[in-house]
């Protein structure tokens, strides 16, 4: 994954970050929704969420306000494996919103 290919759409959800507290990169499969994802979490330092993993979908089932916590921004690949998650994000998002907490990435 050294090798990451400058996608179009990366300084888009750069500036979008800066703007909305919660972006969601959202398609079908194999576009390169992860990769970008993944490639604009290591521009930040920032680990992600991959919820294909299974101890860590595990830990967004059993412990949602742990994946939302504090430590902002907060990068989920496949979010839509934990629904329980939303709802933990929600309530940390109704404490108060900054631009660029959270970055979802799945499909739809």
């Amino acid at each position: 994954m050294d090798q990451l290919i400058q996608r179009r759409i990366s300084p888009v959800v750069r500036q979008r970050s800066t703007e909305t507290p919660v972006l969601l990169l959202e398609g079908p499969r194999s576009v390169g929704k992860s990769v970008l994802l993944r490639q604009f979490a290591a521009d930040l330092d920032q680990p992600v969420f991959d919820l294909d993993q299974m101890a860590q979908r595990q830990l967004a089932q059993d412990n949602p306000s742990a994946v939302a916590g504090d430590m902002m921004p907060v990068m989920i690949d496949e979010y839509q494996r934990a629904p329980a998650l939303l709802d933990a994000i929600k309530v940390r998002l109704n404490q108060g919103t900054a631009p660029g907490m959270f970055v979802f990435c799945g499909f739809s």
